[in-house]
């Protein structure tokens, strides 16, 4: 542990980083190039890596290694950034811990001390996986990350304690990328979290893409040729629509310049057309801020104050509608910009100094009750009365944490069931199809073979932070069937980034560009991450990418024919039948119609069908199958001589 804590906002768009000084009072700490605010903004340049202010002032040069907004894409196992100067590949967590890194060896740099404890913001309505992408970021970055807090929390914090403000709040929390909306109630010391609501996927970025979307239309009607978003044009247009986005509030009108290939315009766009191109946005805000008072039990003439955070809310049309809707003036005293990270280093240092045994180093040394909620229903997936599977909610939104919820309405399907498939899901709406919420994990439970109706119970433990625990008992005898913290990928996460993973494979055969070196090297990665993922798992969930690697298996089988396919068929095999997963299709093989599909047949009638040559292996799963064999078959009259008299065994 550190001397130091400090507090990071780590924004869509900008990042800051706060920590208390030695009067006791939370302050930004500049960046390297003497300004408190850096872009988030990541320049691969060849084994150059780049992060921030100079990054954003190259992305129009190298747009294709330049990323930029990967907070939105957090907990997506599916993303990657593929430079177009270097070999790599980097997952967002990857790019957000590059983010992080700079942000604290410029904090230690201004601090002039070594700094490793820190406490990462999210928005408020991150789920489970977003949030754990986050921590593992730090992690990955060498960041002792001692808490993940919600960023309109720690602004009301930053708000309240420094003007010792009680009454019930509301905090519209709209940065780059995200929109948070939060009720809470303030006291002296004390700060209780009613109810949150939110977008993660709406925010200053889109309000870009407004103007840029109008912008483009504007420029080909005026004759000029169409350009990808990924381009040289295209990024200095993004550029260009977040300049007017600023000017725009500040000024009636803004003037946008656009050049490409041999063709030039000048836009003029006003800001009651700004409004009007972004009135989808406005009205999503709106349903939102509603939604959160709802949810909060309240109407807005209980409201005390409006609270306006995050850079996008300088738009005049923001604190219009916010004001307009609520009937509040909203308070704009904070810095928009800084307060999360001001509210996350107070945050930091209240939990740095309860581990230390010690007073925190605030100034007046008081202590600070905070009571956040759980932003998404929690539960896991349960037959219903008529045996169709659906999400059986255990913890409702707007819990407060921590908190322990107990559900003893489960029990067993059938007689002497032998194991249970528990899914942990994430979703707000109870009873519905588990497509429609996300599976937060998954685990196959061993159980005592007792009738059908024996009681199960599932008990949600969630933490200050939204780490969540579960226990599955039996109730019959009291067995503890399984216990574990959803804190690390999930199982279902990892699969999903296999099958993105060989998805590329494949296109690689497809296109002739793996040799056969490449291709041994990323299978037998793929085939050990397989091997991994599965421990724990139903094959309801291994079975799909197993069959994907199999496939490409029977492809390589193709060009590659050497010991190697071989002995990584016989090893994936092994994984395949300790999940009731068993090959189709060996040569001698009796044909079954279900089973075996022929691609060739020769012999005579008069005989037993078997299996000549095997095109592609089929596969069972529990008896049930799941892909068939594709066979030349042969007619054997062995199997009738009558010098035997007697079908042989094979």
């Amino acid at each position: 542990m550190s001397a130091r804590v400090i507090g990071i906002d780590l924004g869509t768009t900008y990042s800051a980083v706060a920590a208390i000084n030695q009067a006791g009072i939370s302050e930004i700490i500049p960046n390297r190039d003497g300004v408190n605010l850096t872009p988030s903004v990541v320049l691969f340049a060849g084994s150059d890596i780049v992060v921030g202010t100079k990054a954003k002032r190259q992305l129009s040069a190298f747009p294709l290694d330049t990323v930029q907004f990967i907070k939105r894409q957090m907990g997506n196992p599916d993303y990657r950034f593929f430079p177009e100067s270097t070999d790599g590949e980097y997952r967002p967590e990857e790019i957000s811990a590059l983010i992080l890194k700079s942000l604290v060896s410029d904090a230690g740099r201004e601090l002039t001390e070594y700094v490793a404890d820190a406490v990462i913001t999210v928005p408020a309505y991150f789920d489970e996986a977003q949030r754990t992408a986050t921590r593992q970021a730090g992690e990955i970055a060498g960041i002792n990350v001692i808490g993940i807090v919600n960023e309109p929390t720690a602004a009301a914090v930053s708000f309240g304690l420094g003007r010792d403000y009680a009454g019930t709040l509301l905090v519209v929390d709209l940065g780059g990328g995200t929109l948070d909306v939060t009720v809470m109630r303030c006291g002296s010391d004390t700060f209780d979290v009613l109810a949150v609501g939110g977008d993660p996927q709406l925010g200053g970025y889109d309000f870009d893409n407004a103007i840029i979307t109008w912008a483009r239309a504007e420029f080909e009607r005026a004759g000029g040729a169409r350009f990808e978003e990924d381009s040289t044009a295209g990024a200095q247009l993004r550029e260009r629509a977040e300049d007017a986005k600023r000017r725009l509030s500040t000024a009636e009108s803004a003037t946008i310049f656009i050049t490409h290939q041999d063709h030039s315009a000048k836009l003029r766009l006003t800001r009651a057309e700004f409004v009007e191109l972004s009135r989808h946005l406005l009205t999503r805000c709106e349903y939102l801020v509603e939604e959160a008072v709802e949810l909060a039990g309240l109407t807005y003439r209980d409201l005390d104050k409006v609270l306006l955070v995050g850079g996008s809310t300088r738009m005049p049309m923001v604190r219009d509608l916010v004001e307009r809707v609520t009937g509040r003036p909203a308070d704009v005293s904070i810095h928009p910009d800084e307060a999360v990270a001001l509210g996350a280093a107070i945050i930091g240092e209240l939990r740095h100094a309860e581990s230390a045994g010690r007073p925190p180093s605030l100034a007046g040394r008081r202590t600070v009750a905070i009571r956040d909620v759980v932003s998404h229903g929690l539960g896991v997936v349960a037959d219903n009365e008529h045996g169709v599977p659906s999400n059986a909610m255990v913890v409702r939104p707007n819990l407060t944490v921590p908190c322990q919820v107990t559900a003893d309405w489960f029990a067993t399907v059938v007689d002497r069931q032998k194991s249970l498939f528990l899914q942990v899901t994430e979703g707000d709406e109870n009873g519905v199809d588990p497509r429609y919420v996300r599976i937060l994990g998954t685990a196959q439970l061993t159980l005592a073979q007792r009738p059908a109706g024996s009681p199960i119970r599932v008990v949600f433990s969630c933490d200050l932070d939204g780490t969540l625990h579960i226990e599955v008992v039996d109730l019959v005898d009291g067995t503890n069937l399984g216990e574990g913290d959803m804190t690390d990928n999930t199982v279902a996460d990892q699969l999903d980034s296999i099958r993105t993973e060989l998805a590329g494979l494949s296109d690689l055969f497809k296109r002739r560009l793996l040799d056969d070196r490449g291709y041994r090297q990323l299978v037998e990665a793929l085939q050990l991450r397989v091997a991994t993922a599965e421990a724990g798992l139903g094959a309801e969930y291994l079975l799909p990418v197993v069959l994907q690697l199999a496939r490409l298996i029977d492809r390589a089988d193709q060009h590659t024919p050497d010991p190697f396919v071989t002995s990584l068929i016989e090893e994936l095999h092994v994984i395949l039948e300790t999940c009731g997963v068993h090959p189709l299709g060996h040569p001698g093989e009796s044909i079954d119609p279900e089973t075996h599909e022929i691609r060739s047949l020769r012999g005579e009638p008069d005989g037993n069908l078997h299996v000549d040559n095997l095109i592609r292996r089929g596969y069972t799963y529990l008896g049930r199958v799941v892909r068939p064999a594709l066979v030349d078959a042969v007619y054997d009259q062995s199997d009738n001589d009558p010098a035997t008299g007697a079908a042989q065994a094979r």
